[in-house]
């Protein structure tokens, strides 16, 4: 009988770790399911400013494809860490029906690739992609990205359609399983097709509301503010021959931050040479039509966790068997 019970008492014993051990794996499997399914925080907005003298650092609130326009992160912007564990500051044009909480990042910008329909296309900057650029050491704060434009070989209304756009500064970081998408910045803007824009024939305002008749349909020679802000901006970013060589000079725009301006963009110079022909080829590929079943999150397997949701009922069923009082059966004298 003693045996019986010793035997009796271990398999309970091994049983309940069963059972303890399966819980807390199980509890670990949806922690873990978790986080790989979370999405990505948005951090703040993003201020549009002048890019280029004159008024290089002021507001801008609209402009043509040739404007020169720069984006000012909120007092504090960081990534959650340096380049040197990986984190890498990404920038982007999409579309509002892209969702950028869950969206993918690869060598060339936002992934995949796309124009017409659904866009999504990293910001260039005099003409290339900029991407994978190095926040500040240590810090992980955001540096100066230098300037922009859609001033693009190849760029035309076409590949961004009519429609409210989210442009903006995402944090990356390198993992075994790819760019994961940690937090980013944004702005809204509106673009709008203008036969009168040069060269890319679209214009765009900020906010998500529609772009201003003025801006959209009025000569370059209008008084209106809209119209004002593109014209200035063509004739800086070379669209007269006169004034060309002012585009290469905005000494106010990167005097705060001149050293970590020329990090960044010398540190994704190098990474993005390859890509910018690529990505300008793909403009003339048409729209993706793949619609939004491609932004799927991905994440660890379901599996370990439904392996351990079974061997917790098992385990759980045998404790609750070899915990039932043993009945002892005695013969009776007949």
């Amino acid at each position: 009988m003693s045996n019986t019970l010793r035997s009796h008492r271990l398999g309970f014993t091994l049983a309940r770790g069963g059972v303890a051990l399966s819980a807390a794996m199980l509890l670990f499997g949806f922690v873990g399911a978790s986080h790989d399914r979370a999405s990505a925080a948005a951090a703040g907005t993003l201020s549009v400013v002048k890019g280029s003298n004159p008024g290089a650092g002021s507001p801008l609130a609209s402009g043509g494809s040739a404007t020169v326009f720069a984006l000012q992160p909120p007092s504090g912007a960081a990534c959650a860490g340096d380049g040197t564990k990986g984190y890498r500051i990404q920038t982007f044009l999409v579309s509002s029906s892209v969702n950028v909480d869950t969206m993918k990042f690869d060598a060339g910008g936002p992934s995949p690739s796309s124009t017409g329909a659904t866009v999504r296309l990293p910001l260039f900057s005099s003409g290339n992609p900029l991407v994978d650029a190095n926040p500040a050491l240590t810090t992980g704060a955001i540096p100066n990205m230098g300037t922009f434009s859609f001033d693009i070989n190849g760029f035309s209304a076409s590949l961004v359609p009519n429609g409210s756009y989210r442009m903006g500064f995402a944090c990356t970081q390198d993992t075994v399983a790819g760019k994961v998408l940690d937090k980013y910045w944004s702005v809204t803007i509106t673009i709008a097709a203008s036969a009168a824009d040069q060269p890319s024939g679209f214009t765009w305002a900020t906010g998500s509301g529609s772009t201003p008749t003025t801006t959209t349909a009025a000569p370059t020679t209008t008084a209106a503010p809209t119209t004002t802000a593109v014209g200035s901006t063509t004739t800086v970013s070379g669209a007269t021959t006169t004034t060309a060589s002012s585009d290469t000079t905005s000494p106010s725009d990167t005097t705060a931050d001149t050293t970590a301006d020329t990090t960044a963009v010398t540190d994704s110079t190098d990474s993005t040479d390859d890509t910018s022909t690529t990505l300008v080829e793909s403009f003339g590929g048409g729209p993706d039509n793949s619609g939004g079943g491609e932004l799927a999150v991905t994440g660890s397997s379901p599996l370990p966790v439904v392996l351990w949701g079974v061997l917790l009922l098992v385990f759980g069923r045998m404790a609750v068997l070899i915990a039932r009082r043993i009945r002892v059966i005695t013969d009776e004298a007949s």
